[in-house]
């Protein structure tokens, strides 16, 4: 299957996503763990609860139900997965792939299934508005120019929406816009010149 192991992989398959989920049920069976340790019962658990999380996450249609699984799903890996710390596979769980995870439930409800988007579009939407925010800068005292524009760019996209509900022939109710706002508070203070130039 994969003669140079998995981690060269870069855009994995639907069919290579499947070869590795079998693949890494059949090393974990009777797997010799370290230090004469004996929790290869609660690896295999966390390994497939994880795994059924991953299966029912592809579903391409979902019900209250396989939402619920897929919820304890999850809370069933939470539970479990110290076992990772305890084998010394990692140090601790702080990576936004796994952060992700909890938001599953929320984003299936919110946007559709997951065939509808991927990890990419999380990962770089920060950077291409970071890159947007950081252009409009005079590059002194980036941070607070760049949060400036990025809530003043936000203002603007609320107000758009407003004025396209206001002018649309049936006025519906105007849903709530979900707001990430940042925990930076800045100081709004407009200094208007007396004299400005051209």
């Amino acid at each position: 299957f994969f003669s140079k192991g998995i981690s060269p992989l870069q855009q994995v398959s639907s069919k290579e996503h499947h070869d590795i989920c079998h693949i890494l049920i059949s090393l974990i069976i009777n797997l010799p763990l370290p230090n004469s340790l004996h929790p290869t019962l609660q690896l295999l658990h966390t390994v497939c609860t994880l795994l059924d999380f991953l299966h029912l996450a592809q579903y391409p249609v979902h019900s209250m139900e396989t939402l619920e699984q897929l919820d304890k799903a999850l809370t069933r890996f939470h539970k479990n997965k110290d076992i990772f710390i305890d084998l010394c596979i990692c140090d601790n769980f702080n990576f936004p792939k796994l952060h992700f995870l909890k938001c599953y439930m929320l984003a299936i409800q919110l946007f559709g299934m997951t065939d509808n988007y991927n990890m990419e579009t999380l990962e770089w939407l920060p950077i291409d508005f970071t890159k947007d925010a950081y252009c409009t800068t005079n590059h002194q005292n980036e941070y607070n120019q760049m949060t400036l524009w990025l809530i003043q760019k936000e203002k603007i996209q609320h107000h758009d929406k407003f004025i396209k509900w206001w002018l649309s022939p049936k006025l519906l109710p105007l849903t709530r816009v979900m707001c990430l706002s940042t925990p930076y508070i800045l100081s709004h203070e407009y200094k208007v010149t007396k004299w400005p130039s051209a």
